[in-house]
């Protein structure tokens, strides 16, 4: 292999890593949703968004890579597709995670809008006992 190839073989591998650690932190973010525990989710997101940068400067790497002829030998070319295979199924589980994180968000954004609903009935039911004890009661006769 050529040291192009090398370089290029070196990325996808970082990638791979990255999407590794993608991965890792979604799965985290998961368990931290259950746990309802809202500032190790925010870190996480925190730290995912790091991750996500991270891919997209050796997506902008790779893609600058040239090809060469040696690129076409069936050694680099078997290599490159495992790599990218890997990357491609971790993908895929980040996917179905992300998408169970969402359903978490989703129910857990619903349930804060009922206790909200909760909230503002009883404050409503204050103000309504409020506002009777301003007005004199009518049973008493309070001109004599």
């Amino acid at each position: 292999m050529s040291g192009h190839n090398d370089v290029k073989i070196a990325a996808l591998e970082k990638k791979l890593k990255a999407c590794d650690d993608f991965l890792a932190s979604t799965l985290k973010l998961k368990e931290e949703l259950e746990k309802d525990d809202a500032k190790a989710a925010a870190e996480l997101l925190k730290r995912r968004s790091g991750i996500i940068a991270t891919i997209d400067e050796l997506d902008r790497r790779i893609a600058g890579y040239s090809s060469s002829p040696a690129d076409k030998s069936s050694a680099v070319i078997t290599r490159m597709g495992k790599i990218t295979g890997a990357i491609n199924e971790r993908l895929k589980q980040v996917i179905v995670v992300n998408q169970e994180c969402e359903a978490l968000t989703v129910v857990r954004q619903q349930e804060l809008r009922n206790e909200l609903a909760a909230v503002n009935r009883e404050a409503e039911g204050l103000r309504g006992y409020a506002q009777r004890g301003v007005k004199p009661p009518r049973f008493l006769n309070i001109r004599t």
